[in-house]
């Protein structure tokens, strides 16, 4: 049986997040360049990014959550996922885009 690990994943939140990714690339090209994972909630994407950022053939990772009612809270839990599992560096809050139009 082959377990190869895929070098490009998106993690997703929920089914609907999945489905909405699929749908929107399908409207740009036939196949999606990355695996799509995850679909079953917050707690079990949480519980996947250490092993996702480890793992040896990783070239690339998203993460795809609701931000729900409180976007910075939901950044913070995600960043404290990732630095509690890697070494990997991260802002306590997401930059915020100033630019006008």
């Amino acid at each position: 049986m082959n377990h190869e690990i895929p070098p490009k994943v998106l993690l997703v939140e929920g089914s609907d997040d999945e489905h909405v990714v699929r749908h929107i690339w399908q409207c740009h090209s036939e196949n999606l360049p990355f695996t799509v994972e995850g679909g079953k909630g917050i707690d079990p994407l949480l519980d996947s990014i250490g092993p996702q950022l480890i793992a040896r053939s990783r070239r690339t990772l998203g993460i795809l959550a609701d931000a729900n009612d409180n976007p910075i809270g939901r950044w913070q839990k995600i960043v404290h996922r990732i630095q509690r599992d890697t070494k990997i560096q991260m802002p306590r809050n997401p930059k915020k885009k100033t630019e006008q139009l």
